[in-house]
This record gives structure tokens, C-alpha cells and sequence, in this order.
């Protein structure tokens, strides 16, 4: 260009030349500006993502910073409530100790109960088995009725030791040795000084007794310190169960103490005002002319859900039809009423004619009003007069068929008496036969060793008189015997009768 001006003229390979150069500058350019544009795009989205990412993180960091606000405001209130909380888990926590000590304790007199219970009955079988000793004893002695008198009889025995099986005090039972013996009167003490071998009856018979009487006594006092024992922790047994009621009541009084304070903190952090996020697009205000523009101020809005939105048109729209039908109710309700008070005006005008009439035929019958309603309080009920008087007879009834079975049970005690007496006759009847057959038996076998003794020292050779005489005596001596016996059989069976054998006797 300076050359055209100077008037420079250029060949035509310098125009060509200047041409291409020209040309290579030019597509450099539009190859610069064309990078250059797309550097100022790529950086314009950079820093449209940017800006996105700084809007995100500024929500989400404003987000961490409410909900910051809300758990200090929640850490805070907790904190308030935090002293009377571990109160109540302290009171739970005592009251469930107490409980399960308490369970440990009824756990363990329910298993001493159930030991005592078994050393019990272990016991009881040891008393069965000296009364059947005691049986055993005296089934072939001739003194049942005072065998069965001594053995039974209560007498002073020492103190026993301290050294039982379950560490008991022997207190007790010496207190209750005491105690029956000081009721005891003067003549059982003689007794008891004076006893001796009933008569008729073997020595070593009345020996065994005596030492099954104390076998007894010794059971009875260990057996009595059993029973006090399990009283004992019976008693504490029902002690712990109550108590464990009272522990139960009051550990349902924590644990409601402790859901009314749940309930309270729960309330409380209800309370408290939390953040939501919406998006623009969850977002429809019914401001505006047509219902779609934000307000600026969003202080008085309320936030509903669409379905609960439409929930509310429902309601709206049945609530008019709810208000529609009562309208039509109450319409027809009105029209009841007026006609139950046309109704109720004829029927008190019916009740003031009648009570007219009663007034005019009351004062042509008395000469005055009457009150009806105090005539019939005091005239007499038939029925329930009649229903007294039934009741009446029938008490009377029942009472004597009341007097009469006490006089048929008052027999029948009598009778039970007679034949207690009449069983204890046979008794002694029967030990005095049972004394008999022994004299009888000890009187045969007498009589067997002298025949024997004389016949052998006499003549080897008896006669034939001599021989039939020994037969007859052996014969009668034989059915004398199996008479005494039929008879203690009889008599030996409850209800048996008595018959008495007739004995022939032989001439000496």
C-alpha cells in the first residue's frame, strides 16, 4: 500500500505474492477469532456451571446451617430434660434391681418349700411305717385296747438337740412338749409314773411298744418342726410376694412416669421449627389474578400437598351435600313437630276432660276431691301379702325338716357311739379268748406230755380201752379247739355274732 502511494509500481509476481499473503493472513484471522470465540464460550459455561455449583453449595451450606440451628436448639432442650432423665432411668433401673431380687428370693423359699415338702412326706412315711410296726406288734397280743392306750398316750419327754437337718431351734417344739404336758392333769402324771405291763400281755410285746411309742413321739416333734418351719417360710413366702406386688406397682408408676416424660420431650421437639426445601417447579400459589404468581412476602403462607388439596375440595363439595340433607331433615323434623303439637294440645284438652269428669263423680261419690296416688301407696297389696305368707310357710317348712335331720343326725351319732362301744366290747372279748386258747393250747400240750411220759413208762402195749380214751380226749380236746377258734374268727370280722361254744368235759 505505501508503494501504491509512492507510486511504486509492482509486477505482477509481487502482486501474486502480495495476494497470497494477504489471503494467508486473512484465514489466520478468522482462524484466530473463531479460537477466540470458542475460548469465551468454553469459559461463559464454565462459569455458568460454576455459578450453578456456588448456588447449590450456598443452599446446601445454608441448609447445614439451619438444620445446625435446629440440633442445637434440639441439644439445648435436651439438655434441659437430660437431669430428670437420668433420674427416671436411676428410679427404673432401682426398681427393676429390687424386682430381680426379689424374684431370687421367692425362687429360693420355693425351692427350700419344696424340700421341706418332700422331708415332710419322707417323715409321714416314716410315722405309716412304726404304725405298722406297731400293728405288726400287737396282732397276737392278748391287750390290744391298753397296748393301743400306752402307745398312744402323751407323755414327758427331754428336750432333743439342736442339731437337726435344716438348723431349726428346737424351741418350738419343746414349748409345745411343755405346753401338752403342763395340760396334762395330775392323774395321767401318776400314770405315766405308775405304767407297767398291762396284764396278759408279753413282756417283750410291751417293750417293743414302748420303744415304738417313742419312735413316734420323735417323729411327731421332728415332724411339728417341719410344719413350723414351712409356716415360717410360708409366711415369708407371701411377705416377698406382696412385696413384689408393691415393687410391680410402683415399676409401672416409673415406666408411665417415664412415657409421660417421653411424651412431653417429644412434644417439645415437635415444637420446634424445622426447614424444608422446595423447588420453584413443587411450588403453585393461588395468589395473583389467575392463582400462578409468587407473593414477596411468604411470611402468611400455608404449605399444602396437592393431595391434600384436593382432599379439601372433596370436603367442601361433600360438606354441601352433607348441609343439603340436613336442611331436608331438619324440614321434615319441623313438620313432625308441629304436628306432635297439634297432638299434644287434643290430648290435653282430652286430659282436662277427663280429669273434670273424675273431679264431678269424685264429689258425687266422697263430697270432695280424692288423691288417688295416696289411696293406692296406702291400700294393701294382695299379692305381696300372699307372697309373704307363702314365704312365711315355707320358712316354717324348711325349718322343721331343719330340726329333723338334726334329730336323724343326732342319732346317727348316737348309734356311731353305740357301735364304737359295742366294737370295743368285742375287742376286749376278744383278747380275753385270744388268753384263753393260749391256757387251752398250754393246758393240751400239758396234757400230751404226761400221755406220753406214762406211756412210756408204763407197758409199751396198751389196751384197747386205754387206746379208744386217748382217742376220745384227743377228739374232744381238738373240737374244743377249732370251736375257740371259729369263734375268734367270728368275732375277729366286723359284724360278726357271738356264739358260745359247748364244751363237753371229760371225767378225769
Amino acid at each position: 500500500i505505501n508503494a501504491e502511494y509512492m507510486g511504486i509500481v509492482k509486477s505482477a509476481h509481487e502482486e501474486e505474492e502480495h495476494f497470497i499473503t494477504t489471503q494467508r493472513l486473512l484465514f489466520e484471522k478468522r482462524r484466530l477469532m473463531k479460537k477466540i470465540e470458542k475460548t469465551v464460550s468454553t469459559f461463559d459455561d464454565a462459569l455458568d456451571e460454576l455459578r450453578r455449583e456456588k448456588f447449590k453449595l450456598e443452599g446446601d451450606l445454608k441448609m447445614a446451617d439451619m438444620k445446625l440451628l435446629l440440633l442445637y436448639r434440639e441439644l439445648m432442650l435436651l439438655n434441659d430434660f437430660k437431669k430428670r432423665d437420668i433420674q427416671l432411668a436411676k428410679k427404673l433401673e432401682e426398681r427393676r434391681g429390687e424386682k430381680s431380687d426379689i424374684i431370687g428370693k421367692i425362687q429360693q423359699c420355693q425351692e427350700r418349700l419344696g424340700e421341706k415338702k418332700v422331708e415332710i412326706e419322707r417323715l409321714l412315711a416314716r410315722e405309716k411305717q412304726i404304725m405298722s410296726e406297731f400293728n405288726g406288734a400287737i396282732a397276737n397280743s392278748g391287750a390290744q385296747e391298753a397296748l393301743v392306750r400306752i402307745f398312744k398316750k402323751k407323755i414327758k419327754r427331754k428336750k432333743r438337740g439342736a442339731d437337726d437337718d435344716d438348723g431349726e431351734g428346737s424351741g418350738g417344739s419343746d414349748s409345745d412338749d411343755s405346753d401338752i404336758s403342763d395340760d396334762e392333769d395330775d392323774d395321767e402324771d401318776e400314770d405315766d409314773e405308775e405304767e407297767q405291763c398291762p396284764p396278759n400281755c408279753p413282756e417283750e410285746i410291751y417293750q417293743r411298744v414302748v420303744e415304738l411309742r417313742e419312735k413316734r413321739l420323735e417323729q411327731e416333734d421332728i415332724v411339728n418342726d417341719f410344719q413350723k418351719s414351712i409356716e415360717v417360710l410360708r409366711k415369708e413366702n407371701e411377705q416377698l410376694a406382696k412385696k413384689e406386688k408393691s415393687i410391680d406397682t410402683q415399676l409401672r408408676a416409673v415406666e408411665k412416669e417415664i412415657q409421660q416424660f417421653q411424651n412431653e420431650k417429644q412434644k417439645k421437639l415437635n415444637e420446634l421449627e424445622t426447614v424444608v426445601v422446595l423447588k420453584l417447579r413443587q411450588i403453585q400459589c393461588l395468589s395473583g389474578p389467575n392463582g400462578d404468581q409468587i407473593p414477596h412476602d411468604m411470611k402468611d403462607v400455608v404449605v399444602f400437598t396437592n393431595q391434600g388439596l384436593k382432599s379439601l375440595h372433596q370436603r367442601i363439595i361433600e360438606l354441601f351435600h352433607e348441609k343439603k340433607s340436613l336442611n331436608k331433615e331438619f324440614q321434615e323434623q319441623r313438620r313432625k313437630h308441629v304436628s306432635l303439637m297439634k297432638s299434644r294440645k287434643e290430648k290435653q284438652s282430652e286430659v282436662q276432660a277427663s280429669e273434670a269428669k273424675v273431679y264431678e263423680i269424685q264429689l258425687l261419690k266422697f263430697g270432695q276431691r280424692i288423691n288417688l296416688e295416696s289411696l293406692e301407696n296406702v291400700s294393701v297389696d294382695r299379692k305381696t301379702e300372699e307372697l309373704k305368707q307363702t314365704l312365711k310357710e315355707e320358712e316354717e317348712k324348711w325349718q322343721r325338716e331343719l330340726v329333723r335331720w338334726e334329730q336323724k343326725l343326732q342319732e346317727a351319732r348316737q348309734m356311731q357311739a353305740d357301735i364304737t362301744k359295742g366294737n370295743s366290747a368285742l375287742l376286749r372279748k376278744l383278747g380275753t379268748l385270744r388268753q384263753d386258747q393260749q391256757k387251752l393250747e398250754d393246758v393240751l400240750n400239758v396234757s400230751q406230755t404226761k400221755i406220753l411220759g406214762r406211756m412210756a413208762g408204763g407197758s409199751k402195749v396198751a389196751s384197747a380201752s386205754e387206746r379208744r380214751q386217748l382217742k376220745e380226749l384227743v377228739i374232744l380236746h381238738q373240737q374244743e379247739i377249732d370251736q375257740l377258734k371259729a369263734e375268734i374268727a367270728m368275732l375277729s370280722r366286723k359284724g360278726g355274732h357271738v356264739y358260745t361254744p359247748v364244751v363237753n368235759k371229760v371225767a378225769q
